[in-house]
């Protein structure tokens, strides 16, 4: 059974009762950002195609540095390939996997500078976004509305469309308190409006359920390794929409 919608304006209030401790977030923020290691993006090709049987499936990843596999050594260990593997094995077909995505991206730098990159149309294309949204504080209103007009231009040339949940950043222990609450309030917010937008305009929200065990997370104690990518995949797979 599928859980309720989450309630934005909620999220938004827990975040906001954050607001006496902001001079030391924002000290904290600086601290952990500059101890944090930078990681590259995964090597490799990011178009190529996993066999199967039947007629291809194109899948478009999107967005953000998870979408590159920040934290994977290779494409074939970052989500992409994960999840084309997954849906070979749950569906049958071939997979014709194409990355597209950026290192820092915000929703409004995937939808005006990277969608435009994208060869279309495509059969499915899954979005990973709002860890950058979150760590900027984008207000929810420019959330919303930029991720409206994705779903928008996704929608015209692409049968299915998910976007994965925005990351739970307050289960991630290599961050401080009370950074940590503080970030995984705003993301459940950006969340929550993420949801109610895929909702509304019919698409996909698939939430993050998988457990951040330490091996599913990289060397920079903030992206996934290539078992959390793995897990990652698992669990999109299971919520993909059915043929």
């Amino acid at each position: 059974m599928r859980s309720p919608p989450q309630h934005p304006m909620m999220k938004r209030l827990s975040f906001w009762l954050h607001g006496p401790v902001l001079p030391l977030l924002l000290l904290q923020g600086r601290r952990t950002r500059a101890r944090i290691p930078l990681l590259p993006e995964a090597d490799g090709p990011r178009r190529g195609t996993v066999a199967g049987c039947g007629v291809p499936m194109s899948l478009l990843v999107l967005g953000e540095s998870t979408a590159v596999g920040v934290g994977a050594s290779s494409q074939e260990e970052a989500l992409a390939f994960c999840l084309a593997r997954s849906l070979v094995r749950t569906r049958g077909c071939s997979v014709d996997v194409q990355v597209v995505g950026q290192t820092g991206a915000n929703v409004q730098h995937v939808r005006r500078e990277l969608f435009p990159r994208v060869d279309l149309p495509v059969d499915a294309a899954l979005v990973i976004l709002g860890v950058n949204d979150t760590l900027e504080l984008t207000r929810g209103a420019k959330w919303s509305s930029e991720l409206v007009a994705l779903i928008r231009d996704l929608k015209s040339s692409a049968r299915d469309v998910v976007f994965s949940g925005v990351p739970p950043l307050g289960e991630l222990r290599s961050l401080p308190q009370p950074m940590r609450s503080a970030l995984g309030a705003r993301a459940a917010y950006l969340d929550a409006l993420l949801e109610r937008a895929c909702v509304a305009h019919g698409v996909h929200h698939v939430p993050i359920r998988f457990l951040y065990r330490p091996d599913q997370i990289a060397l920079d104690g903030f992206h996934p390794s290539a078992l959390g990518y793995a897990a990652w995949a698992e669990e999109l797979a299971r919520a993909w929409p059915a043929p």
